[in-house]
């Protein structure tokens, strides 16, 4: 009894302690991507966008000010007056919201604010997508690193038995010579595997600074990461018309647009006021009190055409604004249709390596049972074991590319958001 339940407890102790790793590294992912500075400079925009709107709505409130004199005046014509002087006004000027520019300068800066907010989101995808990428990568390289090292060590080995196999005379001496180069060309490759997967290792410590790419899965497949693929091509386009940053960005110009266009008609129009003013004070022996309401009227009737000409500038580009949303969102169809499609071949180019990996195994089964039987060499299995390493290589290889046509693919539909689970 007390053996199972140990058994129990070291199985949640081990499911607890993966699952604090996955949130841990969820939680380096989103500390990662918010440090950024990318991020932070688009942060700090949104924000400055955020204090103009809460400027904007200054358009409704009223303007106070005061004014104030104190001093002594002294005139030497009989007819102006002289004395101490001391005034104290204050005056109140409330907008009076008919012509719609208030309300227009408001959802202007709401619309730039919302557009900044969809830059900010399409920032941190790219990061999330370039974290990805790399940790791709680095999971692909130690991968290839791992298999040209097998290659190298079975070479030597293959050396080595020739060596014996020359001095036996069970081998020729170009044989021998044939092996030597190719172990060369496999320490060559080894070399440089290494070298490509410490460089990329550097990368992802740079964008991930707490993270150990130790820590790293075998194996990266984006299904762990929460990462959906759609089900269909018009699926993908459907989704992405939706959440695609590069639609939602252009879509929020359009609106920032429109806003700019009727403030700019605004413009045309009178501004009217409600003021109230109201002075206390004297000036030598004459009091100065007073006390008013009236409407205030401000129309332009001649600035030499500029303000229909800022109109007229603000309705082309509200239409440019259209046109450029119209023009995005063909070019999204196209580039999701492009990546579509290299994503599904991709798919089956991998289904083809591992079924030839499969065979080839098999193959290196029969091998091994007819050197047994004495109707092949080891040279021949250790032929038989470098088919099945280089096809694995090319697997690889295959398998990254497709994964990293899937995270574009991803990128370009808006659904490349941050997981609850680590990578």
């Amino acid at each position: 009894m007390s053996l199972i339940f140990y058994h129990i407890f070291a199985m949640l102790l081990l499911y607890s302690s993966i699952m604090y790793a996955a949130t841990n590294t969820a939680y380096d992912l989103r500390s990662a991507i918010n440090d950024d500075p990318r991020s932070r400079a688009a942060r700090a925009l949104v924000e400055s966008k955020e204090a103009e709107v809460d400027g904007a709505y200054s358009a409704y409130y009223p303007t106070i000010s005061s004014t104030g004199s104190m001093g002594d005046i002294q005139n030497d014509d009989p007819l102006l007056r002289d004395g101490q002087k001391r005034v104290l006004g204050l005056s109140i000027a409330q907008p009076i919201p008919i012509f719609g520019k208030e309300r227009a300068l408001v959802e202007a800066a709401q619309a730039a604010l919302k557009a900044e907010k969809v830059n900010l989101g399409k920032v941190q995808q790219e990061i999330y997508y370039e974290i990805l990428d790399t940790a791709f990568q680095v999971a692909s390289l130690r991968n290839t690193m791992q298999i040209r090292g097998a290659i190298e060590k079975l070479l030597r080995n293959r050396v080595k038995a020739l060596h014996e196999s020359v001095r036996g005379g069970g081998a020729r001496i170009t044989d021998l010579g044939l092996a030597q180069s190719k172990l060369s060309q496999a320490i060559a490759y080894h070399t440089n595997a290494k070298a490509d997967y410490n460089s990329m290792r550097a990368k992802l410590t740079s964008l991930l600074p707490n993270f150990d790419p130790q820590l790293l899965m075998t194996e990266l497949k984006p299904e762990r990461l929460g990462l959906q693929a759609p089900e269909s091509v018009d699926q993908a386009l459907l989704l992405a018309k939706q959440n695609a940053t590069t639609i939602r960005k252009a879509q929020a110009e359009v609106e920032r647009a429109k806003a700019e266009h009727d403030v700019s008609k605004a413009n045309i129009w009178p501004q009217l006021t409600l003021n109230f003013q109201v002075q206390r004070g004297s000036f030598g022996e004459i009091s100065q009190n007073s006390q008013g309401i009236f409407l205030g009227f401000n129309a332009p009737l001649f600035e030499g055409g500029s303000r229909w000409s800022a109109s007229k500038s603000a309705a082309y580009r509200f239409t440019s604004a259209q046109e450029a949303l119209r023009a995005e969102l063909r070019t999204l169809e196209q580039r999701i249709r492009e990546l579509w499609t290299r994503w599904q071949t991709l798919k089956g180019s991998v289904l083809s390596w591992e079924r030839s990996i499969k065979e080839q195994e098999t193959t290196l089964k029969l091998t091994r049972e007819q050197m047994l039987g004495g109707g092949a060499t080891k040279i021949d299995v250790s032929k038989a074991q470098e088919i099945i390493l280089e096809s694995k290589l090319q697997g690889v290889q295959q398998r990254l590319e497709h994964n990293r046509i899937f995270l574009q693919l991803l990128l370009e539909m808006g659904e490349l958001n941050i997981p609850f689970v680590g990578i």
